[in-house]
């Protein structure tokens, strides 16, 4: 099983409830041997939209590092 998209508007959870939700999703997920591949829905943010890793000037949020840390654990 594929998730095709995942992720919060930072607007709506605050940043770094965006890097808490990744981390107990992605935990959550690591757990079901279904699923084998996730894909978050944007790397940064563009005019009007809170939902990347990275805020509109490329500046890391705190889910960056949070999907970062995850990331290394499924390598």
């Amino acid at each position: 099983m594929w998730i095709s998209e995942i992720g919060w508007q930072a607007g709506a959870v605050g940043p770094q409830g965006v890097a808490t939700n990744l981390q107990n999703s992605l935990q959550a997920i690591s757990n079901n041997n279904n699923v084998t591949n996730v894909q978050w829905f944007t790397l940064q943010d563009w005019p009007g939209v809170d939902w990347g890793l990275l805020d509109q000037n490329g500046n890391p949020r705190p889910a960056f590092s949070a999907f970062q840390q995850a990331a290394d654990k499924f390598n």
